[in-house]
């Protein structure tokens, strides 16, 4: 393998890695979502807690679907 092609893997890795790790942190926060729970104000109908479970729970499909795309313009798909 080339060099640069190495570089270019373990970035992708590391910021993913690093992506999926802060969604993780901020969906095991709970001092985050008690403090958007007191939030009642409401954004598109929906109280600011809810959207906060929505967004956690998307977060990791969005970043897995990202690399799912970096791994297939590359033909690294297993």
């Amino acid at each position: 393998m080339e060099r640069a092609e190495i570089h270019r893997r373990s970035l992708t890795n590391f910021l993913f890695g690093t992506l999926f790790t802060l969604i993780f942190v901020l969906a095991l926060a709970p001092p985050l979502y008690i403090a958007l729970s007191e939030e009642h104000a409401l954004v598109a109908g929906v109280p600011g807690s809810i959207w906060y479970l929505l967004l956690v729970s998307a977060a990791p499909i969005l970043v897995a679907y990202g690399l799912w795309r970096v791994e297939g313009r590359r033909g690294e798909l297993d």
